[in-house]
């Protein structure tokens, strides 16, 4: 997924780049700086849910008991 977000990112500038400078066609700046925007928005709301399960996870092995007892059921 990285390599595809890095060749789009690449291509976009590269072309738009040739295009405002001799090419003819359209330029994608615009276009190529949301798509930035976006997947860096992607980026931040993932680490954020990501930290806010290991602090989760920190606070269930607070409260985890450190013994295990062993309990055994005499069936009769």
């Amino acid at each position: 997924m990285v390599i595809l977000v890095a060749i789009v990112i690449s291509v976009a500038y590269i072309y738009s780049s040739a295009v405002a400078f001799e090419l003819q066609g359209g330029v994608f700046f615009w276009e190529l700086v949301t798509f930035i925007d976006v997947m860096l928005l992607e980026h931040w709301l993932k680490m954020l849910s990501v930290m806010g399960a290991s602090k989760a996870l920190e606070e269930l092995v607070k409260i985890m008991q450190s013994v295990a007892h062993l309990m055994t059921i005499w069936i009769l």
